[in-house]
């Protein structure tokens, strides 16, 4: 009866021990649980975040895409008026040019005109000076 009594005794130190590594082994499971479940949040929040980032660059460069666009009509707007413009400047050049053509023409036809003027004046004095003679 002892020596049951000293194996009863004995296996119940070794229940305990079985029972304090066991108690040991979940509380560190647990603790392992409790570190996978924090790092799982952690990496759904920094996935959403990563999302939510990429959504918002993704926004932005379809925004700079249209801004892109829009610049380069805006050049090629320019573009078409810089070149009517400058036809329009090439125009006008010419027309400056025959404007001064005509102008010299006007004043060499004015001169023209004076000195035939001046002939006929001096002609006309002639022939009544001629006909005063004549008359005489």
């Amino acid at each position: 009866a002892r020596g049951r009594l000293l194996r009863l005794e004995s296996d119940q130190g070794v229940f305990k021990t079985k029972l304090s590594k066991a108690k040991r082994l979940l509380s560190l499971k647990e603790t392992v649980v409790a570190s996978l479940k924090k790092q799982l949040s952690t990496a759904a929040t920094k996935r959403l975040e990563a999302n939510e980032a990429k959504t918002a660059l993704q926004t932005k460069a379809q925004s700079s895409k249209a801004a892109l666009s829009r610049t380069k009509q805006t050049v090629s707007d320019l573009r078409q008026r810089l070149s009517k413009l400058l036809d329009e400047s090439k125009k006008t050049e010419a027309m400056t040019e025959r404007v001064g053509q005509l102008e010299a023409k006007i004043s060499q036809l004015k001169g023209d005109a004076k000195r035939a003027h001046n002939l006929q004046k001096s002609l006309r004095a002639k022939i009544e000076r001629l006909e005063a003679e004549l008359a005489v």
